[in-house]
């Protein structure tokens, strides 16, 4: 399984062109590209609804559990991937421009070349 995007308050509805909620379903082992990446005029936030999400930022890394809340300020590199044995879910926030990318993605998302999966322990 790759991962998997579900639309929760998509950029056309009811708060149209302000922000967007995606669900974040990701099999176990799985990396997004490993890079740190960063946004330039957004802060970025989730939540880990289910398993452990590790975000690496400049200071190193850390492991988001359950429950966790994830905030980045804007221009804040960052990356992100699930180094467990189980899925992991979260819900990120980010800006309704940003939603296009999500649409974007949808191929890339079973693609070791964009999505590489981690080395297993």
């Amino acid at each position: 399984m790759g991962a998997r995007v579900r639309y929760l308050l998509p950029a056309d509805g009811p708060a149209p062109g302000r922000f967007s909620v995606i669900e974040y379903t990701v099999p176990a082992f799985y990396a997004a590209p490993p890079t740190l990446h960063h946004h330039l005029e957004d802060d970025w936030a989730a939540v880990v609804l289910e398993g452990r999400v590790t975000f690496e930022f400049k200071t190193g890394s850390k492991v988001a559990d359950t429950g966790a809340f994830v905030w980045c300020p804007h221009g804040s590199p960052f990356a992100w991937r699930n180094d467990s044995n189980q899925p992991a879910r979260y819900i990120p926030w980010s800006n309704a421009l940003f939603e296009p990318s999500y649409a974007d993605m949808r191929g890339w998302l079973d693609s070791p070349f964009f999505y590489p999966k981690c080395q297993q322990p």
